[in-house]
């Protein structure tokens, strides 16, 4: 147990003789900042260093911006699609004499050149009675169905 005194004893006297050593060691680093706020900053700090590539100086490429479009007027032919079809009017009757047939037929326009298919291809259809199509000026085949009836 004296041996366990003995050494806190040593200990503390340590710490307090130490004391003056911490006091110097501390007022030796509050001088240094003093010694940093003598020094020229712009010599102290370190210069970037440009490097070639080696590669010859080029021009800027030029930049090519789309211009903004004319004006384009509402009612010239190519702006209004409409203004280049036709209108078709279709209706069927069952007689030369009779009305016309109000409801279920199927009416289909066909382009008469044959697509990569192999088959006609489908412009236009309506269910119903009545159809009007707009249509482009030219050549279709028009076939109508009624239940199982058709004519093309």
């Amino acid at each position: 147990m004296s041996d366990c005194l003995n050494l806190l004893y040593s200990k503390r006297k340590t710490a307090h003789g130490g004391g003056s050593l911490l006091s110097a060691i501390m007022l030796a680093v509050s001088a240094v900042p003093s010694v940093a706020q003598d020094l020229d900053p712009q010599t102290h700090i370190p210069q970037l260093q440009t490097t070639t590539t080696g590669l010859p100086d080029l021009p800027q490429p030029a930049l090519n911006l789309p211009t903004l479009n004319n004006y384009a007027s509402p009612s010239s032919p190519e702006n209004n699609p409409l203004a280049q079809t036709r209108e078709l009017d279709l209706k069927a009757r069952l007689s030369e004499g009779g009305g016309d047939i109000p409801a279920g037929l199927v009416w289909r326009v066909f382009s008469p050149d044959v697509g990569a298919d192999g088959q006609l291809p489908l412009i236009a259809s309506a269910q119903g009675g009545g159809a009007v199509f707009n249509l482009p000026e030219g050549s279709y085949l028009v076939h109508v169905a009624y239940g199982r009836a058709g004519a093309t």
